[in-house]
């Protein structure tokens, strides 16, 4: 599934500065089979590690929010996840050019 966001001032006065755009909102069952993983990976900022891996475990009532920084968006964290459970998982990415935040919240 894709979806794109589109922005339009049909007004006479400049528009304001937009932010805190929840654009995708979902919800995704645990299976009997396990815990979530969230891989995702880091961003570059010219270091050793740029691009480094992670995959974070999302035990019930964990939180992970993952942003970029700098108004770069690459420069911290990639916008690149996978949501797994053991036997499937979502590719989710956020395609924006600019600050972004993604928050992941296991119920």
């Amino acid at each position: 599934m894709e979806w794109t966001l589109y922005f339009k001032n049909t007004g006479s006065k400049p528009t304001p500065i937009l932010e805190n755009i929840q654009a995708l909102d979902t919800q995704f069952e645990r299976s009997e089979d396990g815990e979530f993983t969230l891989h995702h990976s880091k961003g570059s900022m010219a270091d050793p590690t740029d691009f480094e891996p992670y995959a974070d475990q999302l035990v019930p009532k964990a939180e992970k929010r993952i942003n970029a920084a700098g108004g770069r968006p690459t420069n911290t964290d990639l916008c690149y996840f996978n949501i797994a459970l053991p036997r499937e998982g979502t590719i989710v990415a956020v395609g924006w050019p600019g600050q972004w935040a993604a928050s992941f919240n296991a119920g």
